[in-house]
This record gives structure tokens, C-alpha cells and sequence, in this order.
């Protein structure tokens, strides 16, 4: 009899791990409870997943943010998100953002200005 095949993602670090002490809402407990269960985790490992995740989420809306803004170029904000340029461009249009290169923009501003 053929046994189940079981797939578990593992996030590998090259960075010292430290210890942090913090509270956490009654929810985000149950939420850890649930990824416990549901993934086989011991509770440190599914915080660390669920914060690994909350991360790159924010690396992400950081260099959506900055693009848009146009506080950084589009391989600037990929770098930011830690993603490669395919993947950026796919959060990009995911994500509906609208940006316009900064050479662009300029080019714009003196012609407006006259120069």
C-alpha cells in the first residue's frame, strides 16, 4: 500500500538567529495555533514562518510604495522587495501599480517649463 506523500516548505537562514520577547493578540495566537496544526510546527518555528512571510509582505509594499513615488527606479525597487526583475514586474501588474520611469518625468517637467 502506496504511503501519503508529505511536503513541508522550509525557510533556510545564513543569519544568526536572535531571541525576541513579544505580545501577541489573541487572534494572531489562534492564527499560530492553526499554522501548528495544519503545518506540524513547534510554535517557534510557525511564529518565525509567520513573520518571515510578514516581512517580504512589507519589503514588497516598501518598494511598490517607493516606485510609485518615484523615489526609487524599477530596479531599485526590486532589489528593495528582494525580488528579480521578472518577478517585480509580475508584482507590479499584480498589484495595478502605476509608475512611470523618472528620465520620463523629467523630460515632462522641462517641456512644460519651456526648456
Amino acid at each position: 500500500m502506496a504511503e501519503g506523500l508529505t511536503v513541508r516548505i522550509v525557510y533556510i537562514t545564513h543569519m544568526t538567529e536572535v531571541a525576541v520577547s513579544t505580545r501577541i493578540s489573541r487572534e494572531t495566537k489562534a492564527l499560530v495555533e492553526d499554522l501548528m496544526r495544519e503545518e506540524r510546527l513547534d510554535r517557534s518555528a510557525a511564529l518565525r514562518k509567520l513573520l518571515h512571510l510578514g516581512a517580504d509582505e512589507y519589503r514588497r509594499r516598501k518598494a511598490l510604495e517607493a516606485l510609485a513615488a518615484g523615489k526609487a527606479s524599477f530596479g531599485e525597487a526590486a532589489e528593495i522587495a528582494g525580488l528579480t526583475l521578472w518577478e517585480f514586474r509580475e508584482l507590479v501588474k499584480e498589484r495595478k501599480v502605476h509608475w512611470v520611469p523618472g528620465a520620463v518625468v523629467e523630460d515632462v517637467q522641462r517641456g512644460l517649463n519651456g526648456g
